[in-house]
């Protein structure tokens, strides 16, 4: 007998056996065993990912501790990163980090450079009143 818990989330019988507000129509044919869906999900992420993304598996390698066994996983990644970049797999990594690090480098002009460019005035600096008082009114040096 299934309990209420049991009910909650979706069984091997389909949406419709569960407290969902909504009314499911049956689902035809029932629903995979959703382990095999997320089993086979992460081994096509894994397909893709290891022939492109070789770079950030040499950058993680770099990124262990060092000792005996990191040493055979700097090797073998970077074994990896250049049997992909042979076959030219690193090119649209690399080409998008180049993008990225031209953005980082990108800098933007001030407005008043803009202006100043333009032939336009550039409003000078409010007045430091500070300083204004202090023009108005020395202070008196004291002499020992």
């Amino acid at each position: 007998m299934t309990t209420t818990e049991d009910m909650v989330l979706p069984d091997a019988m389909g949406l419709e056996h569960t407290l969902s507000p909504v009314d499911l129509p049956p689902h035809d044919p029932p629903l995979e065993h959703p382990l095999r869906w997320t089993t086979t999900v992460i081994a096509l992420a894994c397909a893709v990912l290891l022939p492109f993304n070789a770079t950030a598996i040499r950058g993680w390698a770099y990124e262990l501790a060092p000792n005996a066994s990191t040493e055979r996983v700097i090797a073998a990644s970077e074994t990896w990163y250049n049997a992909t970049a042979a076959l030219g797999l690193n090119l649209p990594t690399d080409t998008m980090r180049g993008w990225w690090a031209a953005a980082q480098a990108a800098r933007f002009e001030s407005a008043d450079a803009a202006q100043a460019e333009r032939g336009e005035d550039i409003a000078p600096p409010p007045p430091n009143e500070a300083a204004a008082e202090e023009e108005e009114h020395p202070q008196p040096v004291s002499s020992r």
